[in-house]
Order: structure tokens, then C-alpha cells, then sequence
């Protein structure tokens, strides 16, 4: 009984307003992003999250180093 949309977007333009979303789940997309453009990245994922919602993530070996430091929780 569930239906599902799929969307082609930029990771750093993503085309959905804001607090739409419980759960944004990256399985190593972000990572394939420039490093200039990872924060835009996040940036849009907080976005798109409702109040409390959350971002799970798989990042490949040393690519926590491109999560934010701060702002984004």
C-alpha cells in the first residue's frame, strides 16, 4: 500500500521545501560531491528535515571530516 516518487536533483539544489522530511538517508552520495560544495549539501538536508528529523549517513573512510562542525544538528 506504498507508493514512492523518484526525483533527479542536484545534491546542492535539492528541489523540495522546507521540513518535508523524517529521515534523509545518504549511502555515499555526499562524498562524491566537490569539498566546496558538501555544506550546501547539509545545508539542504537541514532544510528539508521537519523539526526533529534526522540524517543518516555513510560516509567511506575519511569523509566524516566533510560533516559540519556545527549549526546543523
Amino acid at each position: 500500500g506504498q507508493t514512492a516518487q523518484l526525483v533527479c536533483a542536484s545534491l546542492t539544489d535539492l528541489p523540495f521545501e522546507a521540513n518535508q522530511f523524517d529521515v534523509v538517508l545518504d549511502l555515499g552520495a555526499t562524498v562524491c560531491v566537490p569539498d566546496d560544495m558538501t555544506q550546501a549539501c547539509f545545508d539542504g538536508y537541514h532544510r528539508v528535515l521537519k523539526p526533529g528529523g534526522h540524517y543518516l549517513g555513510c560516509l567511506a573512510g575519511d569523509a566524516t571530516d566533510k560533516l559540519p562542525a556545527q549549526g546543523n544538528d
